[in-house]
């Protein structure tokens, strides 16, 4: 049970990475239009 939980977080943590890799590259691309939504 325990590993399991853990073995899942671990896959949680990659996919988050992952997505917050493709965020930022995005907002890399389109400064222009979300500097103005964080403001």
């Amino acid at each position: 049970m325990i590993a399991r939980l853990i073995f899942y977080r671990k896959i949680h943590q990659i996919e988050t990475v992952l997505i917050f890799g493709t965020i930022s590259r995005i907002a890399e691309n389109r400064n222009l239009l979300i500097l103005p939504i964080i403001r």
